[in-house]
């Protein structure tokens, strides 16, 4: 397919605000499925995973191709919840449109401004739907206010939902004036109404005719030709959509649709708008714009078991791949096979005998790739920029049942880290224990029950833990020398470490100039520093934000020995972290708190007990909205605190937000070494 007629996009939200059930219905529609998947009823297409169909949730980001009116949707639908914001994020990072849902009930909640600035910083066109339009407590004029004071953005209302007394009656194309019924309710639109809807086209105008001069223009000459009314009054749809398309290109305004997506009412009108403003491959903004012509170069964005077998999902950024085609992986210098090229829908497969730029596809039979890679054909040296991957903020310590599948469960949790990189895996051979960390309660519950589903593995676990590292406030040296006498001679080895503060996260390393560490031995001795690494001198949590610079040393031919120069290392290693003054730190989450006026005092009392910071509390209605920073350690079980406080009637949401340092109280408190 040509390569304007394609649009790659994703559909975000927040957790519940029907965003699944969004592309549920858009499947339908298009074609693709005859019937219609619910949630509620663990009947969803693409929530497939058995994890999501028993909870209800979108866990993992799912993918599809939709047809529409001559074009082909690559659709990805993303989860809501937090504990999964890498799905969302690896998502953004290979798409160039997507689909803001609000619950047109609660407006613009917190994942909804983390999926926004998502999109943003990976610069993904949107548009966005304010969705269960049909419940008596929807408010779309409420949404667009809080779409420009939260997200500091411009809606422009182009699809109207029809209300009275609480029901939909339809939605209305203020471009087109088309009317679309609701179920059950008279197929044309009240003529009470029709004034509503010239005013609020006429509002349309005028935010069209301010941002885009190409309308202004259009507009003035209609105006000198003799036109009557308003300024613009009587442009064609057909002006208004291309002064839409423009500033959705440019990036200055968000258009808003309005429907449900349950009775099936404005999604027609969704579908219409992706076509119309949402760019195509070739318009991308940055990097990963399609080109044509050239070697192929692909970018793998996602890696998942889908049945028995294993896929890479990828962006092909430039050129053409046809199955078997050769490819590098710019990361390790690795050639593979892409020995099947596939298009998928949910969990099910199609082979494809070509793959052209621009295009969404999965590759089996790579057998050295991972989130972030590029992969190349030879002659074409690129190597585009990887996802962000969030910290994690939880661990929990890991051990099989049985001792004989140790093996099998560090292979599984090395499947599972590998398909996804916010979790994240350490290894203590001496305790024969695994420690995973991922980003909070539901994502490492979930991992455990994978064990179970995919894995046939069934494990014993601790309770979850925040996940504290260890940064270095200084420049610290250390240095260690082991020489043992033993019965086949002597074994000698000497090392110096030096530890600083790095300019980034995790750890980077170097081998200094002067080091006299034998280089047969250096693999093993940085290997065994990596490990060491993982457990600082304080809390035993791993390094964070360091250089680690190996150097220096001793050698002695007929004595020197690589086990000794390991051990010199650990020492040394040790020696730097405390001389570099390192410093605990603990996640910090950003949370928001919506509470019945009555339970706010309440609520914000339980808070304050938790050590919470409430850095702004604001009215909607009858609720109260309070947000704030508090440190993740006091927010374990807070469900349960805070429907005890509020009777049941407050929700809230946590987002990772940083880190913060832990102060010696804490540290004693949680029976920390160095407290």
């Amino acid at each position: 397919m040509e390569l304007e007629r394609i649009r790659n996009l994703g559909i975000a939200a927040h957790i519940d605000a029907g965003k699944t059930t969004v592309t549920e219905r858009l499947l339908v529609q298009g074609g693709v499925e005859r019937r219609f998947g619910r949630v509620d009823e663990g009947s969803a297409t693409m929530d497939w995973l058995a994890a999501e169909r028993e909870r209800g949730i979108t866990i993992s980001a799912a993918c599809t191709r939709i047809p529409w009116s001559g074009h082909a949707l690559n659709l990805i639908d993303t989860p809501g919840h937090v504990d999964f914001t890498l799905e969302v994020e690896r998502a953004m990072r290979v798409l160039d449109g997507g689909v803001l849902v609000l619950d047109a009930q609660a407006g613009v909640q917190a994942q909804s401004e983390t999926v926004w600035r998502q999109m943003r910083r990976h610069g993904v066109r949107a548009l966005a739907f304010l969705n269960k339009c049909d419940r008596p407590e929807a408010d779309p004029e409420a949404c667009l206010a809080a779409l420009r004071e939260r997200l500091g953005v411009r809606p422009l209302l182009v699809q109207h939902a029809l209300l009275e007394e609480g029901r939909l009656l339809g939605v209305v194309d203020l471009v087109t004036r088309g009317f679309e019924a609701a179920p059950g309710q008279p197929a044309s639109m009240p003529e009470s109404m029709r004034d509503e809807v010239e005013v609020l086209r006429a509002e349309l105008c005028e935010e069209l005719l301010d941002l885009d001069e190409a309308l202004l223009g259009q507009a003035l000459e209609q105006e000198a030709r003799g036109a009557k009314g308003s300024l613009g009054e009587g442009l064609p749809a057909a002006d208004l959509s291309a002064a839409l398309r423009r500033q959705v290109l440019a990036g200055t305004a968000l258009p808003t649709l309005c429907g449900s997506a349950l009775a099936g009412v404005g999604t027609r009108g969704l579908l219409d708008a992706v076509v119309a403003w949402l760019p195509s491959p070739a318009e991308r903004q940055g990097e990963e714009a399609a080109t044509p012509e050239g070697p192929p170069v692909l970018l793998v964005f996602k890696a998942q078991r889908l049945g028995r077998q294993r896929v890479d999902f990828a962006r092909l950024v430039q050129g053409t791949l046809t199955p078997g085609a050769e490819l590098i992986n710019a990361r390790t210098g690795r050639v593979q096979r892409a020995e099947r090229i596939l298009r998928v829908h949910a969990d099910a497969t199609e082979d494809l005998d070509l793959a052209r730029a621009g295009d969404l596809v999965a590759l089996a039979g790579l057998e050295d790739a991972g989130t972030g890679d590029t992969l190349h054909a030879a002659g074409a040296e690129r190597r585009l920029l990887p996802p962000e991957l969030p910290p994690p903020v939880l661990s929990q310590r890991l051990e099989p049942e049985r001792d004989e599948d140790r093996a099998a469960l560090g292979e599984a949790l090395a499947e599972l880290a590998r398909e996804d990189p916010s979790l994240r895996l350490r290894t203590d051979l001496a305790a024969g224990q695994w420690t995973l960390e991922g980003m909070g309660e539901l994502h490492l519950e979930v991992a455990r029950q994978r064990l179970i589903d995919d894995f046939a593995l069934t494990v014993r676990v601790t309770a979850p833990e925040v996940a504290l590292v260890e940064v270095p406030q200084r420049e610290g040296e250390g240095s260690g020398r082991i020489r043992r006498d033993q019965a086949d001679g002597v074994r000698f080895g000497a090392a110096r470490v030096r530890v600083a503060p790095g300019s980034g996260a995790g750890v980077s390393w170097e081998w200094e100039g002067d080091c006299l560490i034998p280089s047969a031995f250096r693999d093993e001795v940085g290997a065994v520093l990596r490990a060491a690494a993982q457990a600082g001198p304080l809390a035993g949590a791993p390094l964070e934000g360091a250089i680690i610079r190996v150097g220096g040393g001793e050698s002695i031919p007929g004595e020197d020995s690589e086990a000794a120069f390991c051990q010199a290392a650990v020492l040394a290693l040790r020696d730097a972290a405390l001389a570099a003054c390192v410093r605990v730190e603990e996640p910090v989450v950003a949370y928001e708190v919506v509470a019945p006026e009555e339970f706010a005092s309440a609520v914000a009392g339980d808070l304050a007990g938790r050590g919470a910071v409430v850095e702004l509390v604001r009215s909607e209605g009858a609720l109260r909205v309070m947000t704030g920073r508090v440190p993740l350690a006091r927010m374990m079980g807070y469900a349960t605190g805070l429907r005890s406080v509020s009777q049941g009637r407050a929700t809230h949401s946590l987002r990772p937000d940083g880190r913060a340092p832990m102060g010696p109280a804490d540290l004693a408190r949680m029976g920390l070494q160095g407290a």
